[in-house]
């Protein structure tokens, strides 16, 4: 029914909505097809994406290769220890964060302070992302954490392995440390085959360095349910995405087998007592190493899940550097130790022989300096100069050789023990 006189206006608003009834098939038509797409084209696949929303994966850390001396004696090996970790993502979404923050104190024999600073600390970062709180927790701590977990929603114990050197800081500086990979060296590391991430252990030191490659495994992944709040849930049936996928086992990195011989590291440690210094005993025959030690040394133990500041601090102030290798990063002179190496230069060089012999009065000048030998021996020749370790000898030798490289290039480490052997025998 039209109102006198405004017909027109009328027939010209129907022509108009024309337009409206067009725009509106079009949209129902564009949503229709978008339904049709999602539901009936990628159904399967927008099934999967939401099913896998209830899926949390597990990183399985590899145990990393054990380390042996000859005898197939333990050296190094790994350890269960255990780290308590919050997801804030679900501590938020559960409404709960005071008594669950309350709860884990009691637990931890903490204040709830200290809690709130590590959480305020990770505030930079993504929520869904884990928190470490503490790490090293007792058998104790997490029973009662684990019986309490229903009530203390994204609260996660971690199983991490804590890699123990058996014998404490025997051979620390051999053997070496492991540590996290930091942000800075993550692109670094990366450029290998094999992958690290954020919180993942590295050889720092020693052979946990030298032999990192072969040494690491790889790591493994686990599926599991879980609820709104991140809690696992029981499997009463499997789904078809845990069904689909069903995780990848670990592998575990290779063993090391060393020619040190662990019995021989501790007469070395004991026979040193509180001594500074250093010994490397070889076996002449093959030139394998039987021991490796150098004092002062450190628990290489306390670096694998992060030393604190302090003792840190500790050892890199420490006067007498346990941190420093001293049987590759110190300086000593090789004493009368040298005095074979001069003698069988000499002999390769023909500047003496078995019969040559040399006056010893106690003292010889060289240049503008005496250098006193600890007595006057006499008439020496090279076998008993070795046996009594006559300094004039060996200098008045070292005077007609032509230069120092004669006594470094006449022979090979092994074939200077076995002309002496021969010498002497």
């Amino acid at each position: 029914m039209a109102f006198l006189g405004q017909e027109e206006q009328v027939r010209e608003l129907q022509d108009r909505f024309k337009f409206l009834y067009v725009a509106l098939f079009i949209g129902l038509g564009l949503l229709v097809s978008r339904l049709v797409y999602l539901q009936v084209l990628k159904g399967d696949q927008m099934r999967q994406y939401s099913e896998e929303n209830r899926i949390k994966r597990v990183k399985v850390a590899s145990p990393r290769g054990m380390i042996f001396d000859r005898n197939h004696r333990l050296l190094i090996d790994n350890r269960p220890d255990f780290d308590l970790e919050i997801i804030p993502q679900y501590l938020k979404e559960s409404k709960q964060e005071k008594p669950v923050i309350e709860r884990l104190a009691k637990i931890l024999k903490t204040s709830e302070k200290e809690i709130l600073d590590v959480l305020e600390k990770a505030k930079g970062q993504p929520s869904f992302m884990p928190v470490k709180i503490r790490t090293d927790l007792t058998r104790d701590e997490v029973a009662q954490i684990e019986v309490r977990k229903i009530d203390m929603p994204g609260v996660e114990v971690r199983e991490e392995i804590k890699r123990t050197n058996i014998f404490g800081d025997i051979a620390a500086h051999l053997l070496g440390y492991i540590g996290e990979v930091n942000s800075t060296e993550l692109p670094i590391v990366n450029k290998k085959e094999q992958k690290y991430r954020l919180g993942d252990s590295i050889g720092r030191f020693g052979l946990e360095q030298r032999m990192e490659d072969y040494l690491r495994g790889i790591d493994g992944e686990d599926i599991k349910e879980v609820d709104a709040l991140g809690r696992v849930k029981l499997e009463r049936k499997k789904t078809r995405v845990i069904q689909a996928r069903l995780g990848k086992p670990s592998i575990p990195g290779k063993n090391l087998i060393l020619t040190i011989d662990q019995d021989l590291q501790q007469v070395a440690t004991e026979a040193f007592g509180d001594k500074i210094g250093s010994v490397v005993a070889i076996d002449p025959r093959n030139g394998e190493v039987l021991a490796m030690l150098s004092r002062p040394s450190f628990d290489p133990t306390s670096f694998s899940r992060g030393i604190p500041l302090t003792t840190w601090n500790r050892l890199l102030n420490n006067e007498n550097h346990p941190l420093r290798d001293k049987t590759l990063q110190d300086h000593y002179s090789p004493g009368s130790t040298f005095k074979v190496i001069t003698a069988i230069a000499g002999l390769e060089e023909g500047v003496i022989d078995e019969n040559t012999k040399f006056h010893c009065p106690g003292v010889i000048k060289i240049g503008n300096r005496l250098y006193h030998c600890h007595s006057k021996h006499g008439e020496m020749n090279v076998v008993r100069a070795i046996t009594q370790s006559c300094d004039v000898f060996f200098y008045r030798v070292a005077q007609k050789l032509r230069s120092v490289d004669d006594m470094l290039t006449s022979m090979g480490p092994l074939e200077m023990v076995a002309t002496f052997t021969s010498l002497t025998s």
